[in-house]
């Protein structure tokens, strides 16, 4: 017993937390037995990754084999994850099983290679020289197979005329014969061993398609003298297991809620479940399939032999615990306990409800079923049904996991995203169950009606989780956002100005309770707005990773609004000259900036007002220049066109002299210009290069 409880523990890992117990009848000497007689199923691990565990464990002595049904669909999983755990001095000395050829390769093994699924005249192809008995519409004709061959044959009807089509070619007595495949209604194979090959293949792929299971032998070497415990853990696919939820809410505030939920699971194997211990497994291991039972074989390259000694081909190799303790009866219902209105009383943890939804009687006390208890293995959080359970084969069961009362309080909820009219009925749960409840629909019973679901999440024991379930119609909600940005201060930093601002977001949330008789407690869902610190109120009830949570209370029939204010400071650096000096002097006055910084603001636009006045003169002068050498090009085209003595002529002469004057005048006055602007944009440089003004 000691050996197959140390099996349960090593096992635990892989999710078997059973405790086990010898059974079967034991023989003399080494015989072959089923694996249900000596090992049969203890307990069943189920995962949320589409497997389950499957624990078989009894006594067995001297040398056996144990024989395994494994279907087929599960074998690679068996071969990737068969454990054996063999006590008392024993050993494993083989696993064997039949091995299967992938099937095109079994096929292509025969004489007549059915793989890929050939057609008729790809069948004569490989019949080719073989003797036949080939029926067409006129009759049979005995023959041997040459080959096949594509024609074009006229054909009436086809837009071309003419159309491809497949012949045989037959070797008769009367010498070569040709036939449309299309024309033949069956062939006969006259070579009797070539004839039981083909239906050798055919049987192979029937067979392929029926087989269900495979076989698979343990052998088991030790002492017949005493009985040893032997413990196999497989894997296989299974459903994933699924959790359902009531909650009931009560009339009184006095009383607690009330909480069931049960596992519900499904038996897809080819035997019952009778009597295991059952877990689930609330983690998510990573699963894979992986062809292991088929051989596999690589394309190995053809390479010919070198004439010279050269190098050969060369291929490089690549070099997120604690056990938890089981609930007490107080919190968790103990399968087929019958608890008296007295013990009820006692107790004071559960309550009842006579009528249920108009007849449905629930008592908290009795479950009718089994309960569970938790613990962590390997990182991974498990229930473990407290009694054992039997599931027939291809059956699904909704097996009781827990009642009882747990801690909750009657909430409205309220985000804009969800509905901006209305909050959401709902109810803040905290987790007294001692284990952990695992994600699943939950249908919430208000009193004696049902009042909507909801859906729960991953709640660890001893925390809160919040649930919504209806639209509360009786209360009107309306949001506004208002943002309000003020300037606080301005300085100079490295000739710059540095503007200060503060943001600030105003979010105004308006409640009307039109229920005259309850008041609402309601929480509110606020999005923070990114990049803002929350000023009033200082601090949220309760922060999520997206939402600021606040709580308030509407009092019958009233209406009550509720601020959330949040800020943030805004820093940005302007040019000297983005504000006039108007609105610089009335910042003065409201106090944001200094008497220094106009001082310098204004220093500095008198030093670019230079700048500007300088720059403003050499384009004046480039101005003049341009229209003097247009009015040149002008005097030049006319003075060809007069004589050399004419009064014209001079006259053209003097004003060329006089805009040449005026030309080499303009040339100097640039230059002084030029000079006394780089001095000036200097100056502004050296000025606000270093100007740091608060």
């Amino acid at each position: 017993m000691r050996a197959l409880r140390a099996a349960a523990m090593v096992l635990a890992a892989c999710g078997a937390a059973a405790s086990l117990t010898a059974t079967g009848a034991l023989g003399q000497g080494a015989r072959a037995i089923d694996a249900e007689q000596v090992l049969p199923i203890r307990g069943i691990t189920l995962y949320r990754s589409g497997v389950g565990g499957v624990l078989r464990a009894g006594g067995v002595s001297g040398d056996v084999t144990v024989d395994l049904d494994v279907a087929t669909g599960d074998i690679n999983d068996m071969l990737k994850s068969m454990t054996i755990l063999d006590y008392g001095g024993g050993s494993v000395s083989a696993i064997t099983y039949d091995p299967a050829d992938p099937l095109d390769r079994t096929l292509a093994s025969f004489d007549i290679d059915l793989s890929g699924n050939p057609s008729i005249a790809e069948l004569f192809d490989q019949l080719r020289g073989q003797r036949v008995t080939v029926t067409l519409t006129t009759g049979e004709v005995e023959s041997t197979v040459l080959g096949t061959e594509v024609r074009e044959v006229e054909v009436e009807g086809v837009e071309s005329g003419v159309q491809r089509q497949r012949f045989v070619n037959l070797v008769t007595d009367a010498g070569i014969r040709s036939v449309r495949v299309n024309d033949v209604r069956a062939f006969r194979v006259m070579d009797e061993d070539l004839a039981s090959e083909l239906g050798r293949a055919l049987a192979t792929i029937a067979q392929r398609r029926t087989e269900d299971a495979k076989s698979v032998a343990i052998t088991l070497s030790g002492s017949a003298d005493r009985e040893r415990d032997v413990a196999v853990f497989t894997i296989q696919e299974m459903p994933v297991w699924k959790m359902s939820y009531r909650l009931v809410l009560p009339e009184s505030p006095a009383d607690e809620p009330i909480l069931q939920g049960y596992a519900i699971v499904e038996n897809t194997t080819d035997a019952d479940w009778e009597n295991v211990t059952l877990s689930l497994a609330a983690g998510r291991p990573v699963s894979f399939e992986m062809n292991l039972y088929e051989p596999l074989y690589l394309d190995r390259p053809d390479v010919a032999p070198p004439l010279l000694a050269a190098a050969r081909p060369k291929v490089f190799q690549a070099g997120r615990g604690g056990a938890i303790a089981s609930a007490p009866p107080e919190a968790l219902a103990v399968a087929g306990s019958a608890v008296g209105e007295a013990e009820l009383a006692d107790r004071g943890r559960f309550a009842r409800v006579d009528r249920l939804g108009g007849g449905l009687a629930i008592e908290s006390g009795t479950m009718g079923g089994s309960a569970a208890s938790g613990e962590t293995v390997g990182g991974q959080f498990f229930l473990t049904l407290d009694e054992p359970v039997s599931i027939a084969r291809r059956t699904s069961a909704m097996l009781p996991v827990v009642s009882g009362d747990i801690e909750g309080e009657r909430l409205a909820i309220y985000n804009p995203a969800d509905n901006d009219e209305h909050p959401m009925r709902g109810v803040m749960i905290t987790n007294t169950t001692e284990l952990t409840l695992l994600p699943g629909p939950i249908t919430v019973f208000d009193a004696s009606a049902y009042a909507g679901d909801a859906q729960i999440p991953h709640v660890p024991a001893e925390s809160e989780q919040l649930l919504a379930y209806a639209v509360d119609l009786d209360v009107l909600a309306e949001v506004a956002d208002r943002t309000r940005t003020t300037i606080d201060r301005i300085r100079i930093v490295n000739g710059a100005l540095d503007q200060r601002s503060n943001a600030v977001k105003t979010t105004t949330y308006s409640f009307t309770n039109r229920d005259a008789t309850d008041d609402r407690a309601i929480m509110i869902e606020h999005r923070p707005e990114r990049g803002y610190d929350l000023t009033t109120p200082s601090e949220p009830d309760e922060r999520t990773s997206d939402f600021l949570r606040f709580r308030l209370t509407v009092d019958a029939g009233d209406t009550r609004e509720f601020e959330v204010v949040e800020d943030r400071v805004v820093s940005q650096r302007l040019s000297l000259d983005a504000f006039p000096i108007e609105r610089l002097l009335r910042f003065r006055a409201e106090g944001k900036l200094s008497q220094a910084v106009i001082d310098a603001v204004r220093e500095a636009a008198r030093l670019r007002e230079l700048v500007a006045d300088t720059r403003r003169r050499i384009e004046a002068l480039d101005s003049e220049r341009t229209a003097i050498e247009d009015d040149q090009r002008r005097i030049r085209e006319n003075i060809a066109r007069v004589g050399r003595d004419s009064d014209l002529f001079l006259r053209y002469a003097r004003k060329l002299d006089e805009q040449e004057t005026r030309l080499e005048e303009m040339a100097a006055q640039r230059q002084e210009l030029t000079r006394t602007l780089e001095e000036r944009e200097e100056a502004l440089n050296a000025y606000l290069r270093d100007l740091d003004v608060g």
